[in-house]
């Protein structure tokens, strides 16, 4: 093995993926390891409603050439909350792993994305209506310690 190959064959088995194969491999970064948390993105500020059983979380920056960067977080968010969010880290021994979103908390929930100025908007919908209340309460919390500068959603 190489003094390359083994860190990658090393992230792999941790990753439950396996060995890697002799042929060439992209190795591009796994999506919760490069996956910028939307509060990093400078001047970002966050707003919160709660409408029809949903609760948005609207995120924009003032950082016009960082909008894409704060969209596509947005979108990781949504699809973290959403359970879809494929390789994810979770667990409980890899001090950056992502909690699950049973551990945050959340019932099932789906969740979208919405374009907006400077930003995007996370829709988030309890997938039983009897949910809403704590899907509700979830993710207040969770924006709160957004707006302080903490990440609920990594251990």
């Amino acid at each position: 093995m190489t003094p390359i190959t083994a860190p990658v064959t090393a992230l792999l088995l941790a990753l439950g993926l396996g060995a890697p194969s002799t042929a060439p491999v992209d190795v591009r970064p796994v999506e919760a390891i490069s996956l910028p948390s939307v509060m990093e993105v400078p001047g970002t500020c966050l707003d919160v409603d709660e409408r029809d059983g949903q609760v948005s979380l609207t995120f924009s920056t003032i950082a016009r050439d960082r909008v894409g960067e704060l969209r596509e977080a947005t979108d990781g968010l949504a699809r973290l909350y959403d359970g879809s969010l494929r390789n994810a880290r979770y667990g409980r021994h890899a001090p950056d792993a992502l909690k699950s979103p049973g551990e945050m908390g959340l019932p099932p929930v789906a969740a979208h994305v919405e374009s907006v100025r400077g930003g995007a908007r996370l829709v988030v919908t309890a997938a039983d209506a009897r949910d809403a209340e704590r899907v509700r309460d979830t993710l207040l919390r969770q924006a709160r310690a957004m707006q302080r500068g903490h990440s609920p959603m990594v251990r």
